[in-house]
Formats: C-alpha cells, structure tokens, sequence
C-alpha cells in the first residue's frame, strides 16, 4: 500500500508514520493522517481535494481510503478476508451476536445479497446509521422485521477519521423498538 502510494507522486514521512503505527500495522487511513498535512504533498492534485475547504475534506482521512486506497481505485491491493461463515463462528463462540452494519453504505442496493446473509445466522441489522436516509431507515426496519432481526442504531463513529461523525449523534426515531428488540434476543 505504500509502495502504491509512493508510486502516485505522494510523499509519505515513514518516521511520521511508524511513530502513528508503532504496531507496524498500517491502514489507508494513517496514510493520509500523515500525508495530507505534509506541505510537500499539498500541491498534489490527488491531495487537493482533502486540504481543508477542499470537495472531500468533511472526513479527508476516510475519503482519502474510500478514494485512492479501495478496490478499483490507483493504491489498491487486495486482501484476503476470512469467510462470512468463519467470522460468524468466531464473533458466536466469544458470546457475540452478528449485525450486518449500515447495509445502505455496504450493500449500496444489491439486496438480494444481503437478504442472503439475512438468511444465515445473524442475529441483527442496522437499521439507525448516519449513512441511512429516512427512506432507507423505514426500508431496512421493515426487511429487519420480515427477517426477525433486531434493529441495531450506529453513528460509524471512527474518531478523529471521521470527524464530522460524533458518537452517538444517530439515535432512532422509535427508540422503543430498538429496546425491545434486544430485550427479544437477550431472553
């Protein structure tokens, strides 16, 4: 990813960076943390639109992944992801309930995948998300209950990656029907 990066005309200050990753573990995101505010970069027309008043500078360290670093774009690289079945087992043998996160951001209309998955072992949907538009809240609500799902609320709070998301700024409207359906799975 780096490298691809590198190869895109970008600088990226690799000391800056390692003390932001001591872990070594390095993400699109952290990427940008560091090569957005480098004044090196900033006549880059691939960093121009994520300097502030820029067209995607709402939430520039996300965008920046979403828009040189995810598949189909110029620093992409692929990953291996484990299977959804695998990731089911492992989040229900540590006591946990799976929930497809904001499907109107994930599934992007591809419904019939993501009835698929409804079909499987999960336990909820995400149905409160601050990517969800009122129309897409009443429509996931009604697929979550014709599925017998619980309705889950999420803001997609990442912190200082998106920082126009505030923790707990999405809440549903009937807040009611969000308790009562954990109350459902919790007996």
């Amino acid at each position: 990813l780096i490298k691809k990066i590198e190869e895109l005309g970008i600088i990226i200050d690799m000391e800056k960076l390692n003390q932001l990753c001591p872990d070594g573990i390095v993400v699109g995101e952290d990427i940008a943390e560091v090569v957005i505010p480098d004044i090196r970069n900033h006549n880059h027309p691939l960093i121009q639109p994520y300097l502030e008043n820029g067209s995607r500078s709402d939430n520039p360290f996300v965008n920046f992944y979403w828009d040189i670093c995810s598949q189909g774009k110029p620093a992409y690289v692929k990953m291996e992801f484990m299977s959804l079945q695998d990731a089911m087992q492992i989040i229900h043998s540590a006591g946990g309930i799976c929930v497809v996160a904001h499907p109107g951001n994930n599934f992007k209309g591809k419904d019939d995948i993501l009835k698929e998955i409804l079909a499987m072992d999960v336990q909820g949907l995400e149905v409160y998300s601050s990517y969800h538009s009122p129309e897409q809240i009443t429509y996931y609500k009604q697929l979550a209950s014709d599925y017998s799902k619980i309705c889950t609320v999420g803001s997609d709070f990442h912190g200082k990656t998106k920082p126009n998301i505030q923790m707990g700024s999405t809440s549903p409207i009937d807040a009611d029907n969000v308790i009562n359906s954990f109350k459902s799975i919790l007996k």
